[in-house]
């Protein structure tokens, strides 16, 4: 592994997975902001000493436009209080299904 430390900031969600936590583990030794989310409340990001927040979401499979609409207000909140972008949305597991259309219509690149 590289020594070099990187800049940036990722959403991961599906944080309640162990392969949510070696995402972030990975990045976030390598000096990229991570921001856990999930639809429950504590899970293993949540105690993780790479994340540096964590957020809860609505369930995807339960309300699509709800989960879309808590990832894109999350995504305005650190664009606009941190003054840095968000630069990567790293989709674990569950949330798969949202297309990548519907995502960048979300963030408005489309």
């Amino acid at each position: 592994m590289s020594d070099k430390k990187e800049t940036g900031r990722v959403i991961v969600t599906y944080g309640r997975s162990l392969i949510a936590l070696m995402i972030a583990q990975s990045l976030g030794a390598r000096g990229i902001d991570v921001i856990g989310c999930d639809d429950v409340g504590m899970t293993v990001l949540s105690f993780s000493k790479f994340v540096s927040k964590n957020c809860i979401y609505t369930a995807p499979d339960k309300d699509e436009q709800a989960f879309i609409g808590h990832l894109d207000s999350e995504v305005l909140k650190n664009m606009e209080i941190e003054e840095q972008q968000l630069d990567v949305y790293g989709e674990v597991l569950r949330e798969e299904y949202l297309k990548a259309e519907t995502f960048m219509k979300m963030v408005g690149l489309s």
